[in-house]
């Protein structure tokens, strides 16, 4: 049998257009649109990585692994480290990375064209010969100047190929979702004065904090809430005690946890949404998110220290529970989270993936099924799987659906129609894509109300699917949701 032959890739990047270093340091792994220059590629082939940031000479910045190829749609939501409207449509390969290079100069096109590089790399190139041999000393460079610097970078999923592919088969989580089993913490904050910082929040999917005047750099590098106190009286100038901001930094850094939820608020009495945390902590200088000040010409309060987010809900609520004075505060008191949590009509989170029975209305079923995090909800689809789905007969014939199916066909289409390959048209109050599900075998003609048989398409698609139901768009539909599922498994 012949062995098979890897070949070595050059794929540019432009910071115009995507930021790269920030999505490979929450995500790990990525979708990367496969071209057609690339439909040979394999599962194991090298990639190298040519970066164009802004104003900036472009050089070779990252390398790393193809994990899966000719995958049929992507699957990883990085649309936040997306600065162009574009998305990757069509096949798709993943990638991670266990290179990251800091060799000033040596990477550079002008470099790669002294090595033999003919390719203007306007697209993915396949490189041997001299290039290859040439990036290759570069790697072992870079390999032995980590190691002599106990270098880690956090956009690496390890530093050899191996311990990536290792990874990867064991299932390293591309999103941080939040285990069934784990207790949230529940907090109360606020999204700028006033929750004037919603809007952004809400469109970035992070929560975020900051003092202006404070230039704190990562909150990993203190050990302590006192020691940021410190740090700020140094900064102010002031011997201003800072107990309530240093307390609310170190415990944004530190004390949150990935499946969290967090009361957003805009006054006394007014809750402003709701969201669950689904990232570390991580400082970000990529871009500033606060107003401009006409007094110091900058912009203040740039919000740099973060939290990627699922916003749930950003509907305004009043309580008459008078909110506290603090922009972060941990809600200790079940009385006083599961007021709120009514008020957004979401049960509490618990250990349990079960669905809701019958005792509840369809729009508790799809709140709760919209509260519960991706590895829970598909439990409780697959829970809630019927080979003949339940009807009831009133006046009207009516055939049941698991609200908790449809959710997760949703959640699993990552905002773009099944069958388009288009993003969804609009997105709902609460900021999530508007997708709706559809049965590719109809209820009504004896189909499964099944993750299998469910899929999430745009409204035109959807009405398309009940008016003509083209032969050759049901077995579209029916490759794309067998693709998601082995890719899922």
């Amino acid at each position: 049998m012949k062995d098979v032959q890897h070949r070595e890739w050059i794929i540019p990047c432009n910071s115009k257009y995507y930021d790269l270093p920030s999505s490979l340091s929450n995500l790990k792994i990525i979708d990367w649109e496969q071209k057609t220059q690339m439909n040979k590629a394999l599962v194991g082939d090298t990639v190298y990585i040519y970066y164009k940031e802004r104003n900036a000479i472009g050089t070779i910045r990252y390398k790393g692994v193809i994990l899966e190829v000719n995958k049929q749609i992507n699957i990883i939501d990085d649309s936040r480290f997306t600065t162009s409207n574009s998305a990757p449509i069509g096949t798709c390969f993943t990638l991670a990375v266990y290179r990251d290079f800091s060799l000033d100069g040596e990477l550079t096109y002008a470099k790669l064209k002294e090595a033999g590089l003919k390719s203007r790399l306007m697209g993915p190139t396949v490189i041997k010969g001299t290039v290859s041999e040439y990036l290759s000393k570069c790697d072992k460079k870079q390999e032995r100047l980590d190691k002599q610097s106990g270098r880690k970078p956090d956009t690496c999923l390890s530093d050899t190929p191996e311990g990536v592919i290792e990874a990867f088969k064991k299932g390293v989580s591309v999103a941080k979702e939040v285990n069934a089993s784990d207790k949230p913490n529940y907090w109360i904050y606020a999204p700028g004065e006033q929750a004037n910082m919603q809007p952004t929040f809400v469109e970035k999917g992070i929560i975020a904090v900051d003092w202006w005047g404070a230039h704190l750099g990562d909150l990993k590098r203190f050990e302590s809430r006192e020691q940021i106190a410190m740090y700020m009286q140094l900064m102010y100038g002031t011997d201003h005690s800072f107990q309530n901001d240093s307390l609310c930094l170190y415990q944004f850094c530190n004390e949150m946890k990935v499946g969290d939820i967090v009361f957003c608020k805009g006054g006394h009495y007014k809750l402003t949404g709701i969201c669950r945390i689904t990232s570390e902590y991580y400082h970000s200088d990529t871009e500033e998110l606060g107003r401009f000040s006409k007094k110091y010409n900058c912009i203040v309060d740039t919000y740099k220290h973060r939290r990627n987010v699922e916003w749930l809900d950003t509907t305004e609520r009043t309580t008459d529970k008078k909110l506290p004075l603090k922009t972060l505060t941990k809600i200790t008191d079940e009385k006083t989270y599961s007021h709120y949590l009514d008020l957004y009509m979401l049960p509490p989170p618990t250990s349990s993936s079960e669905p809701l029975d019958d005792s509840h209305s369809e729009e508790e079923k799809e709140a709760h099924a919209r509260s519960l995090p991706t590895d829970a909800l598909e439990k409780a689809a697959l829970a809630q799987t019927r080979k003949k789905p339940k009807v009831t007969v009133s006046p009207v014939k009516q055939i049941e659906r698991s609200q908790y199916i449809a959710e997760y066909a949703r959640r699993r289409a990552n905002g773009i129609c099944q069958l388009c390959g288009q993003k969804a048209p609009f997105n709902r109050a609460d900021g999530t894509p508007y997708l709706e599900s559809h049965h590719i075998d109809w209820l009504s003609e004896g189909g499964e109300d099944s993750i299998d048989n469910t899929v999430a398409l745009c409204p035109n698609c959807h009405k398309k699917m009940h008016i003509v139901k083209d032969e050759n768009d049901v077995k579209r539909l029916k490759t794309v949701n067998a693709s998601l599922k082995k890719n899922n498994s």
